[in-house]
């Protein structure tokens, strides 16, 4: 049984999904992921910055940059790896 044509969610044209809780057509999706993938790589470059920004020895061991600086080394490691 084929799904009935719906708009999609981004740009409004009519596609047919091939699963019932997709919303946005495969160009749509697709540069969606390619701006996600973006963001993730301009995260991981920025992370090495972050890290001297909010190092608790910069901040007189406070709480606060303990925390965040522990936040952006597991964070680091999630990160994919660039090739």
């Amino acid at each position: 049984m084929t799904a009935a044509p719906r708009p999609c969610r981004s740009c409004g044209r009519e596609f047919v999904p091939r699963r019932e809780h997709f919303h946005s057509c495969f160009e749509c999706w697709r540069a969606a992921q390619a701006a996600n993938d973006s963001i993730v790589d301009e995260l991981a470059d920025r992370i090495p910055l972050l890290l001297q920004l909010v190092h608790p020895d910069k901040h007189d061991g406070s709480a606060a940059s303990t925390r965040a600086t522990q936040w952006l080394l597991s964070l680091r490691m999630r990160l994919p790896r660039a090739a």
